[in-house]
C-alpha cells in the first residue's frame, strides 16, 4: 500500500480523553462497552487530510478484533497463558486492518481515541484491575495506566508498531521476551534495514537447539558493538546481514549451551529475589562466617569500584528484583526528591534514575542488580540526609553516575539525560 493510499485516523486530545480514562480504568469489559463511540463527523483529524478513515471502517475493525478476543475468553476470564498469543494475534491483525503512516502511529492522541472509542472494553478486557500481574501498585493502577494511556506502552499502538517493525512472521512465531528484546533497544531501531536483517536472523536462530533468551540478548548486544564501528548505511544488504550472522552465530557458541548451576542461599545482606523486600541475615557468627562466597558478575564488580566511597554502603544491597518491586523502588526514590528539595538538579536526577528503569527489559540479572541498588541507595541517602542541605544529592548522584557508567549507557546511547 502506498503512503497515499494509507488513510488518516482520528484523534482524541487528552484534555478530552482524561475523564474518559478515569472512567475506563474504574470499571469491566461489560460497562465499558457502553463507551464505545464510532461516530466521526466531528471527530479532529489532521488539518489537511484527504483520506481519513470512516465509521465503517472503525466498525469492520471493532468487529475483528473482538472475533479475536472472543477466542480468549472475552468480556470473562481470558484463557490460561492466553495473553501473550492474543497480543501476538493482534498485532497480525493490526497489520491488515490499520494501515497507518509511522508519525501519525507516534501520536498519543490517535492511540487515545482506538482505546476510549473503538475498542475500550477490549483494553480494559486485556488489562484488568483484578490481575495480580498487574498490580505494581494501588490495585494496578500504575500498571494499566502505563498500557492504556501511555503512548510507548499502549495495547493497540504497541500492537501496530510491532508488526511494522518486525513484520508479521515475527509476530506470529516469537513470544514476549523476545518481543521485548528486539523492540527495547533503543540503539538498533533507527535503521529499517539493520531491524529487518535482526528479525530474520532471531527466526532462523528460534527453533535451534541451545537458543534462548541469553543468546538472544548477548547477539542483540553483539550487533550493537559492531555497528557502532561501521556505518551501517553504507554497506550492502548482504554485507549487513553478514555483521548479524556472525554475531548470532558467536552468540549460540558462546551462550548457547545451558549453563547448569547449583542453586545458593542468598549472600549476607543480599536482595533474596523470592523475597525481595528482605535482607537475607542469619543469627549468629560474623558477617563474615555468614557471608556464602559467590563471584559477583563483572557489571556489579565495576559499579562498586566506580562508586568510590559509597562502595561499602552498596555491596550490601545488591540484588536483583523484578519489575514491580524495581518500579516502587523508582516511585520511593521520586517521593524521597520531591519532600526534600524540588529543584532543576533534583528534577534532573529523578529523570537520570527513571532511564535506568526504561531499559529494565534489556538488562541481565547483574545489570538488573546494579539498578536496583542504585534505586535503593537513592531512597536510603536522602531521606537519611542530615547535613546541609546543598549536599543532599551529592550520594545519589554519585551512585548514578557509577551506574551509568557501569552499564555503559553514556556509550550505548542509552542515557538520556
Amino acid at each position: 500500500m502506498n503512503e497515499k493510499s494509507i488513510p488518516v485516523w482520528p484523534r482524541l486530545d487528552y484534555s478530552q480523553a482524561e475523564a474518559e480514562f478515569d472512567r475506563l480504568l474504574t470499571i469491566g469489559p461489560d460497562e465499558a462497552c457502553e463507551m464505545v463511540n464510532l461516530v466521526v463527523d466531528s471527530v479532529r483529524f489532521y488539518e489537511t487530510a484527504i483520506h481519513t478513515v470512516d465509521s465503517h471502517k472503525l466498525s469492520d475493525l471493532r468487529a475483528k478484533t473482538i472475533d479475536l478476543a472472543e477466542r480468549y475468553g472475552f468480556p470473562g476470564h481470558r484463557h490460561s497463558g492466553g495473553s501473550s498469543t492474543f497480543d501476538q494475534e493482534l498485532a497480525v491483525l493490526f497489520e491488515s486492518e490499520v494501515p497507518m503512516l509511522e508519525v501519525e502511529a507516534s501520536l498519543s492522541s490517535v492511540w487515545h481515541f482506538m482505546t476510549l472509542r473503538v475498542l475500550p472494553d477490549v483494553a480494559i478486557w486485556r488489562w484488568p484491575g483484578d490481575d495480580p500481574k498487574s498490580r505494581a501498585e494501588d490495585d494496578g493502577v500504575r500498571l494499566r495506566t502505563h498500557r492504556l494511556k501511555e503512548i510507548r506502552r499502549n495495547l493497540f499502538r504497541q500492537a501496530w508498531y510491532r508488526q511494522n517493525l518486525l513484520g508479521s512472521d515475527a509476530c506470529r512465531i516469537l513470544n514476549e521476551d523476545a518481543f521485548v528484546q528486539l523492540t527495547d533497544r533503543m540503539t538498533l531501531l533507527g535503521n529499517r534495514a539493520l531491524n529487518h536483517a535482526i528479525t530474520q536472523e532471531t527466526l532462523r536462530y528460534w527453533k535451534r537447539p541451545g537458543f534462548n533468551r541469553e543468546v538472544l540478548r548477548f547477539a542483540l548486544r553483539l550487533v550493537g558493538q559492531a555497528c557502532g564501528r561501521i556505518a551501517v548505511e553504507s554497506i550492502g544488504e548482504e554485507a549487513r546481514e553478514q555483521v548479524v550472522s556472525e554475531c548470532f552465530d558467536r552468540a549460540l557458541r558462546e551462550r548457547g549451551t545451558p549453563d547448569v548451576r547449583v542453586k545458593t542461599e542468598p549472600r549476607f545482606g543480599e536482595y533474596d529475589s523470592a523475597a525481595p523486600d528482605l535482607i537475607v541475615v542469619r543469627e549468629g557468627g560474623s558477617p563474615e562466617e555468614n557471608r556464602i562466597t559467590e563471584t559477583r558478575s563483572a557489571v556489579e564488580e565495576r559499579f562498586l569500584e566506580l562508586s568510590g566511597r559509597y562502595r561499602q554502603e552498596l555491596a550490601p544491597i545488591l540484588g536483583a528484583c523484578d519489575f514491580k518491586t524495581v518500579s516502587v523502588l523508582l516511585d520511593e526514590s521520586s517521593a524521597a526528591l520531591r519532600s526534600r528539595t524540588m529543584s532543576l538538579r533534583s528534577n534532573r536526577l529523578e529523570r537520570s534514575l527513571s532511564s535506568l528503569v526504561d531499559v529494565w527489559p534489556t538488562l541481565s540479572a547483574g545489570e538488573q542488580s546494579v539498578v536496583a541498588s542504585t534505586l535503593r541507595f537513592s531512597v536510603r541517602s536522602i531521606e537519611g540526609f542530615s547535613g546541609d542541605k546543598a549536599g543532599v544529592l551529592e550520594g545519589a548522584e554519585a551512585v548514578f553516575r557509577a551506574a551509568n557508567l557501569a552499564l555503559g549507557m553514556v556509550h550505548s546511547g542509552r542515557h538520556t539525560t
